[in-house]
């Protein structure tokens, strides 16, 4: 990530979680050669970001985990195709450029409700819990003919009613949960969620999410709202037109809501979030 030094060092310092913020980050990239580096980049920013404004743990699944294989492009044509075995790596599992891991699993649907389960059992009710999705999302057909979405995982997937339904078992249901999904149908994949006290926020409604090869386009300004600031100059950012929060101690759902209105009043592709 080359703006690391700027999320670290210029982002706003009044700008905090609230206490009891735990993460989960998941990348889930399919296969290697539909891991696109947008994907890992995108995870970074979201560790980064996280890390910056004071969650009290941070958990990570990427892909094919800690293994040494191969498991990402090196760049990817027009940020959709790959080129050849050539262009594959491993991806860093150093997020953030401190040169410590910072990658706790692969992203299999085993692993997901694995973290799931092991997240839900430290939980105090007076807990917040956020889950940033980055990856490829796909349509499928039911018996009836309807559609639905699932989230591509590390050579598997997981529709929405399936994880609505971990996060109902694992998640306390007095915890405040906030899904933010980044692929494509996020929309129609959170239609299928009706855990109480969970907020949901989808990049896209019914389609595909776009990028600019480097990031997906919703969750960088996503991102750069949380921080305050511009990502690649460090330079303060306008409020967006929403009821700013409160000068300190602002709730989750208060700088959720402001990013998100922030998002996509500068996102300016057909995404529709």
């Amino acid at each position: 990530l080359k703006n690391k030094t700027i999320l670290f060092t210029n982002a706003d310092a009044s700008r905090k979680l609230p206490p009891k913020t735990a993460v989960l980050l998941v990348n889930g990239g399919i296969a290697p050669h539909k891991n696109h580096p947008r994907y890992w980049n995108n995870l970074s920013l979201y560790y980064s970001t996280f890390k910056r404004l004071g969650a009290e743990q941070i958990r990570v699944l990427n892909s094919d985990g800690l293994s040494s294989a191969p498991d990402g492009n090196r760049r990817a044509f027009l940020g959709m195709f790959s080129f050849s075995d050539s262009n594959l790596k491993n991806s860093d599992i150093d997020l953030d450029g401190d040169g410590r891991p910072d990658v706790d699993g692969d992203s299999s649907k085993r692993s997901l409700l694995v973290a799931l389960e092991e997240l839900g059992s430290k939980l105090t009710p007076d807990a917040h819990v956020v889950i940033f999705i980055t990856d490829h999302g796909q349509l499928r057909r039911r018996a009836d003919g309807t559609r639905r979405a699932a989230l591509m995982l590390w050579g598997d997937e997981i529709s929405g009613e399936e994880l609505n339904a971990a996060v109902k078992k694992f998640i306390p249901p007095a915890v405040n949960l906030t899904l933010v999904a980044s692929q494509c149908y996020a929309g129609l994949f959170l239609e299928e969620f009706d855990r109480p006290n969970t907020t949901t926020i989808a990049a896209s409604g019914h389609g595909p999410v776009w990028s600019n090869q480097e990031y997906n386009v919703f969750p960088y300004y996503f991102a750069q709202s949380l921080l305050g600031k511009d990502i690649a100059t460090g330079v303060p950012i306008a409020a967006p037109a929403a009821k700013p929060a409160p000068a300190s101690n602002p709730t989750l759902d208060e700088l959720f809501a402001i990013a998100f209105h922030y998002a996509v009043k500068n996102d300016h592709l057909p995404e529709w979030p």
